[in-house]
């Protein structure tokens, strides 16, 4: 037991203590694990900083009569922020777990009480079923505030450790993705008792105890999200970095299927580079000798960038070249293998190519393009709708709308 005036400096400096760590812990989740204002966690730290503060409104006014109306409001907006608060944290821990509730559930088990907590709070200074503040001044809790409303408070609260028992012993092989849920959510209800039994320890005033389940169940907050919260951001660092390595490994693999090591002939020159926008991309090149008198060069950009692009390349480079060593024609070789890029191509992805076929002992060089028309920048999709080529002459301009080639002297 200790004095009235230390009692009360005590009690006050856990309260904003209390609202103190809320508020870190929220710009904290705002921050450094980019939690949105409209997520679980937030709305739950938001109220529950709403409580401490207007809990710390009541206890400096109490005993002033001066105040009663603004005790009323003070004692009737902590009411509603606890049950506020008391609901998203039980929404937040079943969450955890992987529960999802419907629409019906949400309104009957959280929406309902709030409601009815609101009407109870607004009409209490003429039926006094939560409060009633005396002539003093002093805000008098009543039986059905004590009762009823701190037992749905604890019910919300607490709850999700039956769940958190049941992963933690017979559940075991049933727990949520998150192995270390059920073991939070159970030392977070082993503190929130041991803070509250301290505090009437602590406060115990004789003629008055102190008691409130905001310090309790904040400092316990405190543990449990930060902990909950670090273990996910460090699963998620993980994955980023497995990601990162797989990335890397995919860059490695894509630049070894671009041909490197460049010929020294001396009928031509050949040289190429890439640089992708992202770790990977669809951009590519490839020259390979048909056989002993022709070199094929190809040059293409695939729709779209990173992974699914590279994939699309590495699959269209294989066609091209596959199907150009059976032989025929740049634009027999490029309607072969538009038919097999066009079969199953749900994302319809397109790819631009341009594929040249030199003849070496005579210097001639037979092209066809597709992917875009001559004339336009309206891309012409080249496995997802048709091919269109063009015809190039070294002594003439003539050109086509169907599929075809051009030959040039060089």
């Amino acid at each position: 037991m200790i004095d009235q005036a230390i009692a009360n400096g005590l009690y006050l400096e856990l309260l904003f203590v209390a609202m103190l760590l809320l508020g870190i812990l929220l710009i904290n989740n705002l921050i450094l694990y980019k939690q949105k204002v409209k997520g679980l966690i937030s709305l739950m730290l938001i109220s529950g900083v709403v409580m401490c503060v207007l809990e710390i409104v009541w206890t400096f006014i109490d005993g002033h009569p001066d105040f009663t109306i603004l005790s009323y409001l003070a004692a009737g907006g902590y009411a509603v922020s606890l049950i506020i608060f008391a609901a998203f944290v039980n929404l937040y821990l079943i969450d955890r777990f992987g529960i999802k509730l419907k629409k019906i559930p949400l309104i009957l088990i959280y929406a309902l009480p709030v409601a009815i907590t609101v009407l109870l709070c607004a009409t209490t200074p003429w039926t006094y079923l939560m409060f009633r503040v005396d002539e003093g001044g002093n805000v008098l809790t009543m039986e059905f505030f004590e009762t009823v409303f701190h037992g749905i408070v604890y019910l919300y609260i607490f709850s999700p450790l039956l769940i958190a028992v049941y992963f933690l012993t017979i559940g075991k092989k049933r727990k949520p993705s998150d192995g270390e849920v059920p073991f939070s959510v159970f030392v977070f209800g082993a503190i929130a008792p041991f803070l509250y039994w301290l505090q009437l320890f602590l406060l115990d005033n004789g003629a008055e105890v102190y008691e409130t389940s905001s310090i309790p169940v904040s400092l316990a907050l405190v543990y449990l999200v930060t902990n909950v919260s670090t273990h996910s951001l460090l699963k998620t660092r993980a994955k980023v970095e497995a990601t990162e390595a797989d990335l890397r490994v995919g860059t490695e693999i894509q630049t070894g299927s671009l041909p490197t090591d460049f010929p020294d002939r001396p009928e031509f020159e050949i040289y190429a580079s890439m640089d992708p926008a992202k770790e990977v991309g669809g951009d590519f090149y490839d020259f390979f000798m048909i056989d002993d008198d022709h070199l094929a060069i190809v040059i293409a950009d695939v729709s779209g960038k990173g992974v699914p692009a590279a994939l699309f390349m590495m699959s269209s480079k294989i066609y091209i070249n596959d199907h150009a060593m059976i032989g025929g024609t740049p634009a027999e070789i490029l309607g072969r293998v538009n038919k097999l890029v066009c079969a199953n191509n749900k994302a319809h992805m397109f790819v631009t190519v341009w594929l040249g076929i030199l003849e070496i002992s005579t210097g001639k060089l037979t092209t066809a393009s597709v992917g875009h028309t001559y004339h336009h920048s309206q891309p012409v999709w080249f496995g997802a709708r048709n091919i269109q080529s063009r015809n190039r002459e070294r002594h003439g301009a003539q050109q086509r709308n169907r599929s075809a080639e051009s030959n040039r002297r060089t």
